[in-house]
């Protein structure tokens, strides 16, 4: 872009012809860089500094936080690593003789997803007042139902440490599954659109090669 282009542009513009689209776009590329890099990286710079001053308010993390988690399939990576963090630390918590509403105002601190852990605060009013831990489903967005319900099956029947240990294998194994599903997703989309520059760039350089014979005919 920067050596052998320029000498096609030079070339192409004596003998008074259009150079092909591909070509076109790297010069418009290479002119855009080279004259506004400056621009750029001040760009960039300022976007990472406020991104990080919105990041470290609460309403800000709150917000990046959502989002983050409605992300497809990142999101619910996010959601299913935390809650599978969440069940360990819970499950240790409760077998070291912490009492439950304790251990679960622990466990909100800890939580790095702030989305998550205002969820895991109300459930913590719903342990402290008492109250069915199912009446959380239409309150809860993010918190997986089916953690919630075995977390309740786990107290009426007085097996919460097992039925922890349940929820917090199953997510692990789905985080690990999921991993592995994005690696083999994100394999031919990189390999497509590597595929994709090559092309443009192999065009941008042997186009004009290929049309200098119509320029010497014309």
């Amino acid at each position: 872009v920067t050596f052998v282009i320029p000498r096609f542009v030079n070339f192409y513009a004596n003998m008074n012809a259009e150079l092909p689209g591909p070509t076109r776009l790297m010069i418009w590329i290479n002119e855009f860089i080279t004259g506004y890099w400056m621009i750029l990286i001040a760009v960039f710079i300022a976007g990472i500094i406020i991104f990080r001053k919105i990041y470290s308010t609460q309403s800000g993390k709150l917000f990046f936080d959502r989002l983050f988690s409605r992300l497809p399939i990142f999101g619910d990576l996010i959601i299913k690593g935390n809650v599978a963090r969440f069940a360990y630390m819970f499950q240790i918590l409760t077998k070291s003789g912490m009492p439950l509403v304790k251990s679960l105002e622990l466990l909100a601190d800890v939580i790095k997803n702030s989305a998550l852990m205002l969820e895991i605060k109300e459930l913590t009013d719903s342990f402290r007042e008492g109250r069915e831990l199912t009446g959380l489903f239409k309150r809860l967005t993010f918190f997986p139902h089916m953690a919630l319900h075995m977390i309740q099956v786990g107290l009426e029947s007085g097996s919460l440490d097992s039925m922890l240990h349940e929820v917090a294998t199953h997510y692990s194994r789905e985080v690990d599954y999921k991993s592995r599903q994005l690696t083999a997703l994100l394999e031919p989309i990189l390999t497509i659109t590597l595929g994709v520059f090559v092309l443009v760039v192999a065009l941008a350089i042997f186009l004009p090669m290929w049309n200098l014979i119509q320029v010497f005919n014309k």
